[in-house]
């Protein structure tokens, strides 16, 4: 058994002790927090995680065609900016399609829970009633054939 012989109680030892444990503990953690916080150096390039990449381009293919990529659609766009420059985007449209004005979009049509509960009572109206409910397959077999 523990005994303390200095006069203090065995109490105030604990709690001592856990007191310390703990301030070492957050010594320790704000120290390693401290050491795992890296720097940068100015000259080397930062590289962003999770980049987004333009619209268009093939982020399967390697780094270099993807390079070669970018570079094509960046010499067309700058093309198509001499080329259309002062037009309007109505004008340019028109252009692109051979002179007529292109024609909306018509939204696609996504069924409801309504429309496919109609379908499916058109389809169970349209199909054949079952000739026999509650018939085992023996014995469909048998009307089948003595009806042939």
């Amino acid at each position: 058994m523990n005994t303390n012989t200095k006069g203090r109680s065995e109490t105030a030892s604990r709690v001592t002790r856990g007191m310390g444990a703990a301030v070492l503990s957050a010594v320790l953690v704000a120290g390693l927090a401290g050491c795992m916080t890296g720097k940068i150096a100015a000259n080397e390039p930062v590289a962003q995680r999770n980049a987004v990449a333009p619209a268009g381009v093939d982020r399967a293919a390697p780094a270099d065609r993807i390079e070669q990529q970018m570079a094509r659609q960046a010499a067309a766009n700058r093309a198509n900016s001499a080329r259309f420059a002062g037009r309007t985007a109505d004008r340019v449209a028109e252009e692109l399609g051979g002179g007529s004005a292109a024609a909306p979009v018509a939204a696609q049509h996504f069924p409801t829970w309504t429309d496919r509960i109609t379908a499916q009572i058109a389809h169970d109206a349209a199909a054949p009633a079952n000739p026999g409910p509650g018939m085992t397959a023996d014995h469909l077999d048998r009307l089948l054939d003595h009806a042939e």
